[in-house]
């Protein structure tokens, strides 16, 4: 059973997977320009979306909104996203979670079966 306290994915089967884009379409939304993230559990034979987070949704008074992305991705180990800059991508490594240009343009679908392939 998944610890959900853990950063660790190493010993689990699924892996957390956030997308920057449209359910059934694209990895094609920049870090500044998502409002909302497609949050989808990965196994090596297969992936659900579990859930869509928006941003605006689940901000917390007075938060900054790279604050409020990265509380809200917090359970994710793999950002897939179009372009990110280098310090939300250190704030979001520092928590854990690898923000990916590696899949910009290409279908959700096929970019998360080569990342079950590449990591589970």
């Amino acid at each position: 059973m998944r610890n959900p306290s853990t950063n660790s994915d190493a010993a689990w089967d699924r892996l957390r997977v956030a997308v920057a884009g449209k359910e059934g379409g694209r990895v094609d939304k920049h870090f500044g320009a998502v409002e909302t993230f497609l949050i989808y559990d990965l196994s090596a034979a297969d992936h659900e979306l579990v859930e869509k987070r928006t941003i605006d949704a689940l901000a917390l008074p007075d938060e900054e909104r790279r604050t409020t992305i990265v509380r809200i991705l917090r359970d994710c180990r793999v950002l897939l996203i179009e372009k990110v800059g280098e310090a939300p991508k250190k704030l979001l490594a520092d928590a854990g979670i690898d923000a990916t240009d590696k899949f910009k343009g290409r279908d959700i679908e096929a970019a998360l079966a080569e990342l079950a392939a590449e990591r589970l």
